[in-house]
């Protein structure tokens, strides 16, 4: 049906689907892309339907649920979930080692395998350097999830070693998403030291952020409470 409609019309179809705002609300690398770039990653989901009490295979992949409901991690997700934002920008398996959905029912889901990401990145170069700085954030936070994990398996005695090759393994390869995604070399990291410092520099300016609003909600909680302990006690003397 595509071949027979003009790329401006597919182009404002695409523009009006509701499939766009999911996206945009559900996958947050997806915020600052061009437009069309953006329009190029939605013509790339394909379709797929999956029957009852299916395995979703997420290999190098991300799912939009359109219909139906799965159990994913002790989670349910339904309609206009997204599954996999995360591990789609991943090199090593250790690092994505997302579980795969079970489906409670019938299921529609709309699928963005890394291939078709990498293709779009090589057509906009902007959508490249944008993916390389989501995948920098997200290898950076699994790192130090996997970090505390491998601290904890070591207080009780078990061996990490297995995890320690593994991510070695993720950090290699850096320039951009494409590169980091099809180099082989182990020479390189995934993050560079100047990355890493820029990422620490943004994590700690988010701690500051949060403390902040931190100390303004209690600072309102507060006050709050204030009022309602006058008005529990004006109630009290006017009795």
């Amino acid at each position: 049906l595509n071949e027979n409609i003009s790329s401006g019309l597919q182009r404002e179809v695409v523009l009006e689907t509701p499939v766009k705002q999911t996206v945009l609300k559900k996958v947050y690398w997806a915020k600052d892309l061009e437009q069309d770039a953006l329009l190029e990653i939605i013509r790339s989901l394909k379709s797929y339907v999956y029957g009852k009490e299916e395995t979703i295979p997420m290999k190098d992949k991300m799912i939009l649920l359109r219909e139906g409901i799965v159990a994913v991690k002790g989670r349910i997700l339904g309609r206009n979930e997204v599954y996999g934002e995360n591990s789609i920008l991943l090199t090593s398996d250790h690092l994505a080692n997302d579980a795969m959905p079970r489906t409670l029912s019938y299921v529609t889901a709309l699928a963005l395998t890394k291939k078709a990401l990498m293709g779009v990145c090589e057509q906009y170069p902007s959508a490249d350097k944008r993916l390389r700085q989501a995948q920098i954030r997200t290898a950076v936070w699994r790192g130090f999830v996997h970090a505390a994990i491998k601290e904890k398996a070591a207080a009780v005695g078990k061996s990490s070693k297995e995890k320690d090759v593994a991510l070695r393994d993720a950090m290699r390869s850096r320039g951009s998403f494409v590169a980091a995604v099809t180099q082989v070399s182990h020479m390189q990291s995934v993050v560079t030291a100047d990355e890493l410092k820029e990422v620490e520099g943004r994590l700690g300016r988010g701690q500051q952020d949060l403390t902040v609003q931190l100390v303004e909600t209690r600072e309102l909680l507060n006050s709050q409470m204030e009022m309602m302990n006058q008005i529990a006690t004006d109630m009290q003397r006017r009795r």
